[in-house]
């Protein structure tokens, strides 16, 4: 693998969604299945163009798929966010819920319920062609041994198989498979089977080229305390799954060791241009909830509206991440704030201009910068607004603090 890649901006053509009701939660156990791979980190063209994001397809079946607000893929894109290394969740499975971060798409490519041969036999060819992953996270084979009652050898040539279609569709796709995480229950032993075959079909199948990396899983995950039921992973277990994935990324130069970055505006003193109304008060921009409502205001067409942070400290900055009046980030709404810049200052007198936007739609944008140092920050909405209405619900700036 080349050098890891850090968080970059990209320009992405619209999306055809569906609209979704904030305030109406997911009720339904199963994700739900669209046909259209989102970003996980929304790049907005600013001052270049940079390297496109690392696909990722979490491939497998409810340990993977999870609940829309429970799910190792919210800690994965957390911990890779907090390296700012550039990582887009892909896939036809769905669980879009805004959360207390700024949301981020959490596509996926597995189901309650699948086994790896169902998944061999009549899915994966249509999500590898939707998704197009750079790399695929394989967690696959725990109901193939639970429910379907197979036999380790034959779970062990359906994920042959998948590894063959998977790779028929992308000849340079790296493909990390698990040793799945442990189970209290009566099949644990043919889980631990299929873990001792794992390895060698990795060897078998990986070219250099396409390289199939082993992950193991199961070493340090307990069930007895790591799972809800015995199979499912609590938020503890989830947290280590992402850490593992994590992890073998790291070691395959995907993404960097560190440093770890912090948001530098957290609940750190803000100042307005103009008096907020309806309650959206300028600390609500940095409280870190996109559910607060953020920094609203009624606005005219004419005059640039300013929000000024001070980060009460020297932080070496490397992205933005802004969350507008539609929360999801893949959602395009007229509402969205069309034009802004970021500017940053030492001494809260020169101020130099690192992010410049125009044309946005998009619910939430990220921007990167080269490594710039600072200790204030000034966002500066620019006219137009549609409908007279400004609303940032939160802006971040992850750095690591000097």
């Amino acid at each position: 693998m080349g050098p890891s890649r850090q968080i970059g901006e990209t320009t992405h053509p619209p999306l055809k969604t569906r609209e979704f009701n904030m305030f109406r939660p997911l009720l339904c156990r199963q994700s739900t299945f669209k046909r259209l791979p989102i970003l996980l980190l929304f790049g907005l063209a600013a001052t270049a163009a940079q390297a496109a994001p690392i696909r990722v397809m979490t491939l497998g079946d409810s340990i993977t798929a999870g609940f829309p607000l429970d799910n190792y893929r919210l800690a994965l894109g957390t911990q890779t966010r907090e390296l700012g290394c550039d990582v887009s969740l892909v896939g036809a499975g769905s669980t879009l819920q805004p959360d207390a971060l700024l949301p981020f798409p959490s596509r996926h490519a597995a189901a309650w319920g699948f086994q790896a041969m169902q998944i061999d036999q009549f899915y994966i060819n249509h999500w590898m062609s939707d998704a197009k992953p750079d790399v695929v996270l394989m967690h696959l084979g725990t109901n193939d041994s639970w429910a379907g009652g197979r036999p380790a050898k034959d779970t062990l040539a359906s994920l042959g198989n998948l590894i063959d279609k998977i790779r028929g569709q992308n000849p340079a796709v790296k493909i990390f498979m698990a040793q799945l995480i442990g189970t209290t229950l009566y099949f644990d032993p043919v889980i631990k089977q299929l873990n001792t075959l794992i390895p060698g079909l990795a060897a078998q199948k990986s070219t250099p080229l396409s390289p199939v990396i082993v992950v193991n899983q199961s070493e340090g995950f307990n069930p007895e305390v790591d799972t809800d039921d015995g199979v499912h992973p609590t938020v503890a277990g989830k947290v280590k799954i992402a850490g593992k994935w994590l992890a073998a990324m790291q070691a395959q130069g995907m993404c960097p060791a560190g440093p770890k970055l912090v948001n530098a505006t957290l609940n750190k003193p803000v100042a307005a241009s103009a008096s907020p109304w309806g309650g959206g008060a300028p600390e609500l921009a940095v409280d870190g909830n996109v559910q607060t409502g953020g920094w609203s205001r009624a606005v005219t067409n004419n005059t640039p509206q300013t929000l000024n942070v001070d980060l009460q400290g020297t932080y070496r900055l490397s992205y933005f991440e802004l969350g507008h009046y539609s929360v999801f980030p893949d959602i395009k709404n007229p509402y969205n704030t069309q034009a802004y810049r970021i500017q940053t200052s030492m001494d809260n007198i020169v101020w130099s201009t690192v992010v410049t936007a125009s044309n946005n739609a998009a619910g939430q944008t990220t921007h990167t910068i080269p490594p710039t140092h600072a200790r204030y920050l000034r966002l500066i909405a620019d006219p137009p607004f549609y409908g007279n209405l400004l609303t940032i619900r939160e802006f971040r700036a992850m750095g690591a603090p000097q």
